[in-house]
């Protein structure tokens, strides 16, 4: 906690981006993000989450829902980060 209050002292003047993964409890959200003043003016907290109530629990509106890709959507933006190809070569 020592070290989470330094790090909220030392960014409250930055503009930061902040990226909160598979967040799956409303604590650790409170604890990393709790406030927008703890960061500076501009900054953006992202948080992806299973669990639209741990958003709405913690105040936050600007909820946006995306879909899994299809198995062929996913082969496809797989293959163009790895191979720079569309599909896989035999």
């Amino acid at each position: 906690v020592h070290h989470l209050r330094s790090i909220k002292e030392w960014l409250q003047d930055q503009k930061v981006l902040i990226i909160l993964d598979d967040v799956d409890d409303i604590e650790k959200l409170e604890a990393l993000a709790k406030e927008p003043s703890w960061f500076g003016s501009g900054s953006r907290i992202i948080v992806t989450t299973q669990d639209k109530k741990i958003l709405k629990a913690h105040g936050i509106l600007d909820i946006y829902h995306v879909d899994f890709p299809s198995e062929e959507e996913a082969l496809e933006i797989f293959c163009l980060s790895a191979f720079k190809l569309r599909s896989p070569q035999d």
